[in-house]
C-alpha cells in the first residue's frame, strides 16, 4: 500500500524478486555445476563479495523507504529524490550490488554461465538506466536531479560525497 508503514516489506518483496531471477537461471544450469567449493580463501572472499552486494542492496531499499518515502517497486517509487546513504557516492548503487551479488556468486561458483549472466544483467541495467531511468528521475525531480547527475557518477564511486539531505522534494 503506498505510503503505508509496510512498504518496507513490499520493498523487500522486490528485492527478493531480484533473488528469484538469479535462482531462476542457476536452475537452468546442468545438474552438479554449482557444487559447493571446499572451503579456501578464495571461496570465503567470494562469500565477502556477494554479501557485501547483498547488504549494500537492502541498505538501499531501506534509503528508498526512510528518505524517499517509496519502494524500488514500480507501482510505489520514491516520492523525493533519493542522494543519502549510499546515494552520495554513486548514483546507482542499488544496481552496483546485484552487480556485486551475481559476481560474487559466479567467483564462489567458479561458473563461467553465471559470469556471462551477469554481464547481461550489467547491458539490461545500464540500457534500463540511460534510456529511461534517467529520462524519467529529470522529469519527475527536474533541477535538483540534474544538479546531482552533474556531481555524482552513474557508475563508479566518487570520493567527494554528496551534501548530506533526506531526500529532496
Amino acid at each position: 500500500m503506498p505510503g503505508s508503514r509496510s512498504a518496507p516489506f513490499s520493498s523487500w518483496h522486490s528485492s527478493l524478486a531480484w533473488s528469484q531471477v538469479t535462482f531462476r537461471f542457476v536452475s537452468f544450469v546442468p545438474p552438479g555445476q554449482l557444487a559447493l567449493p571446499p572451503i579456501a580463501l578464495s571461496a570465503i572472499l567470494a562469500a565477502l563479495v556477494a554479501l557485501g552486494g547483498a547488504g549494500v542492496l537492502f541498505s538501499c531499499v531501506w534509503e528508498f523507504f526512510a528518505a524517499g518515502r517509496g519502494t524500488l517497486a514500480p507501482l510505489d517509487p520514491p516520492r523525493r529524490l533519493v542522494v543519502s546513504g549510499l546515494y552520495r557516492f554513486t548514483r546507482n548503487p542499488m544496481y552496483n550490488g546485484v552487480i556485486s551479488l551475481l559476481l560474487g556468486e559466479a567467483w564462489f561458483f567458479s561458473s563461467l554461465d553465471l559470469l556471462k549472466y551477469s554481464v547481461v544483467v550489467l547491458a539490461a541495467f545500464h540500457l534500463f538506466i540511460v534510456l529511461y531511468e534517467e529520462r524519467t528521475l529529470e522529469s519527475r525531480f527536474g533541477d535538483a536531479y540534474r544538479s546531482y547527475r552533474k556531481v555524482v557518477p552513474r557508475w563508479g564511486f566518487t570520493i567527494q560525497p554528496y551534501p548530506e539531505t533526506r531526500g529532496t522534494a
